[in-house]
């Protein structure tokens, strides 16, 4: 009887959830959109583009708060022997749900009833510059694996939901990130193939976010990124899905990429 009731004490202890409340940049999970880039079979070698995207999705500890944003961005894209690349800037516009806790939850560390007087809508902006290079191996019938490549971004927040996070006592939830600047860096791999209207391509990447803000966090360690898209081209047009996955933050993101002129 000891035995078991041992065995029970153990196995609840071990599931029993812990709360806790992180409040950083909701553009953690937002700043690598899909960007098109011309293929090396493709008689345009250089291209420019307009990209826009809707997202939803979730942020905070076990996805307690909601996120929905819309974003918009110019690229350009070229592509070399061995090599392609893309750069631009974006803006992303969005609305942060900071849901109630309402009293369901107990922490000698988290002041869940400081963090209910803050519950509510915010709206959140964020204005920044996008990268990447990759080196390609082009396929036989057209189209282009894009071995491994290398991304960053740089972005500035801005909004009713960067005041909170300003506003909110170190001792009301596990992490606050104050700052106003969110940078990433990673890497990733995409395979396009030619098909019978245009191309299609699926892409990987993961990353970092860097500075103070995102190292060394308690609990966390580095704050990173991963996310994953599928790309059918036809003509100008790039309609693109993208699931993105970062530290306490999650989305699902629609969008579509417009190649400017000829």
């Amino acid at each position: 009887m000891k035995t078991t009731a041992c065995v029970f004490f153990i196995l609840f202890c071990s599931c029993r959830y812990y709360p806790a409340a992180y409040y950083s940049s909701p553009a953690n999970s937002l700043t690598s959109s899909y960007h098109r880039i011309p293929l090396q079979s493709d008689s345009m070698l250089s291209a420019c583009y307009l990209n826009a995207a809707f997202s939803g999705g979730s942020a905070n500890d076990r996805g307690h708060d909601k996120v929905y944003s819309f974003q918009t961005n110019f690229s350009a894209a070229n592509n070399f022997k061995n090599f392609q690349m893309y750069y631009g800037g974006g803006l992303i516009l969005g609305d942060y749900k900071f849901n109630h806790y309402e009293g369901n939850y107990h922490s000698d560390i988290i002041d869940f009833q400081a963090l209910d007087q803050f519950a509510g809508n915010y709206f959140f902006g964020a204005v920044g510059l996008n990268a990447g290079m990759d080196f390609v191996i082009p396929f036989p019938l057209g189209g282009d694996w894009r071995l491994v490549g290398l991304e960053a971004s740089l972005y500035k927040d801005f909004g009713d939901y960067l005041s909170v996070r300003k506003q909110l006592t170190d001792t009301a939830a596990t992490y606050i990130a104050r700052g106003n600047s969110l940078a990433t860096f990673g890497f990733y791999s995409e395979i396009v193939d030619k098909t019978k209207y245009g191309s299609f391509g699926v892409k990987a990447s993961a990353g970092w976010m860097l500075g103070k803000d995102y190292h060394y966090v308690g609990g966390i360690g580095n704050y990173g990124y991963f996310s994953f898209s599928l790309a059918p081209t036809f003509r100008r047009w790039t309609p693109y899905v993208q699931a993105n996955f970062a530290t306490k933050a999650a989305n699902a993101m629609i969008g579509l990429n417009y190649r400017l002129g000829k």
